[in-house]
Formats: C-alpha cells, structure tokens, sequence
C-alpha cells in the first residue's frame, strides 16, 4: 500500500497516485478461486495531525462478469509514519469470483470524497482493476 501527501493530506491506496482533479489508474490483483479478497482501499489521512479524514464514497462503475462486489466502510490500520500505527475509517473493495470460475475478469470502481481547502483540485479516484482468478 503507498501513501502519497497532497499538501498536509495523504491518499492511502493498494496503488500509485499523480495529483489532479480525477486520477485514472489501471492494475491487476491475482485472485484466489472461490475466496474472496481486498482489491482496493481507499482513505484520507492528514500527516499533520496523525489523523484520518472523512471516507470517500465508492461506486461500482463497472461490475465483473463473474464475481461480487462489495464496497465496504471499514476500521483500518496503518504506518502513520512519525505517528506510529494509527485506526481509522476507510473504504474497502473486495471480490469474490463466482464458484468454479478461473480467468480474467474486470471492474472499475469510483472514489468520490470532498474538495480540501489543501488540495482543492483533487475530488476523485478511478480504479480500473484486472482480476486474474487462478
């Protein structure tokens, strides 16, 4: 997972982020058959003040063929850094392949959180995830 700082802000992702108004990102999770799995997190992390901020939204843009979605607020920990281990809310996306499907799939799922006063370009996330179930 990367931690990337726009001014005080940090993006928690399972990827790596360029700022601007809309980040598009493309990349591939191998998925065990028959188990479901996290593919992408998202959260809002102020490294001033060791603190999370609010938890994005997240939408289902395009669902996989042969597997379920689920879009989940959830606790989560991390390597605050010079904060140590901190708790806080993030958005959690996991999939679970269909019983006896092996192959590629795909989704993409949209994160959608408030303008900073920071960083008030930035407003929204796309992930455009590859799923290879083996």
């Amino acid at each position: 997972m990367a931690m990337h700082f726009i001014h005080r802000f940090a993006l928690i992702l399972s990827a790596t982020l360029v700022a601007g108004s809309a980040i598009a990102e493309s990349y591939s999770v191998r998925v065990p058959a028959g188990k479901r799995i996290l593919v992408a997190t998202m959260a809002l992390y102020d490294s001033d003040n060791c603190t999370f901020g609010a938890v994005p939204e997240g939408k289902l843009v395009t669902p996989p063929q042969h597997g379920r979605v689920e879009i989940l607020q959830e606790r989560r920990v991390i390597d605050g850094g010079r904060c140590g281990r901190i708790e806080g809310w993030a958005r959690n996306v996991y999939f679970t392949p269909s019983r006896g499907f092996r192959g590629t799939d795909a989704m993409r799922v949209d994160f959608h959180y408030n303008r900073w006063s920071d960083a008030p370009g930035l407003t929204a996330v796309t992930r455009s995830i590859a799923l290879q179930v083996q």
